[in-house]
């Protein structure tokens, strides 16, 4: 699954450093040369964390911390400040800004923090298996689901069953046709193990018939709903399962 980063910094060379780092750890990176842009980019995207310069040519990156956090879309996300200058104000920061590295920093240190990050925002997700043979529309849910769940893919039956049979899921998402068959042949693989509790989407282009009912807490044509309207199925179905938890 794809992590987001913003990179607000005006200096091009320490941004494509930075950028560089973060491809290295098998995430993407958006680079902001002023916090204006930053903004505008922060109110369109959803981001899993931010690298911020405190010097920026047109806002002072503290007050530009203050203006992020009335942003819907980033009034949690993670800041890591990065700046020529060392953090010598003991201020109390937002608990969302969880570190200050000097530009001095070197790779390590900065990979570190951004694991933390990253793996403490993967303990609060729900897991979620999506099976399905389009590439495309794995990296479209992906992107739908990423703020509330951690999703595991599989492009094909034989993966998804090496999956469900080694791995806890909190909710599997089935395509219905694969070039090898029909995934309802996974259905005696997730009863019969962990996931014997696990709920059930089969969401398919093929209407609901009566044999999946049997067998799946909800059916989703995928032509019938969009993407927002797919994630609230599922959120609906993660509340659910925590009432019965």
């Amino acid at each position: 699954m794809n992590k987001h980063v913003l990179i607000c910094e005006d200096s091009m060379t320490t941004a494509h450093s930075i950028k560089k780092m973060i491809e290295k750890f098998g995430y993407t990176a958006e680079i902001a040369t002023t916090a204006l842009q930053a903004l505008e980019l922060l109110r369109k995207n959803k981001y899993d964390i931010l690298t911020l310069d405190i010097l920026l040519p047109d806002i002072n990156g503290l007050k530009l911390i203050k203006e992020i956090r009335n942003i819907e879309l980033a009034k949690d996300l993670p800041i890591i400040v990065i700046s020529a200058t060392k953090n010598e104000t003991n201020l109390n920061f937002d608990t969302n800004i969880v570190h200050w590295l000097e530009k001095s920093f070197d790779m390590d240190a900065f990979e570190i923090v951004v694991e933390q990050i990253m793996g403490k925002k993967d303990q609060n997700k729900v897991n979620i298996l999506h099976v399905e043979n389009d590439g495309d529309l794995l990296e479209l849910i992906d992107i739908t689901l990423r703020d509330i769940a951690k999703v595991t893919q599989a492009n094909n039956l034989t993966k998804a069953k090496e999956l469900i049979e080694k791995n806890k899921f909190d909710l599997i998402v089935l395509d219905y046709v694969f070039p090898e068959g029909t995934s309802d042949k996974l259905i005696p693989s997730i009863k019969s193990g962990v996931n014997k509790n696990t709920k059930i989407v089969m969401f398919s282009a093929y209407e609901e018939n009566k044999i999946l009912s049997r067998y799946v807490d909800k059916i989703i044509i995928k032509t019938n709903v969009s993407f927002d309207e797919f994630r609230a199925c599922i959120e609906k179905l993660i509340i659910s399962e925590e009432k019965e938890d």
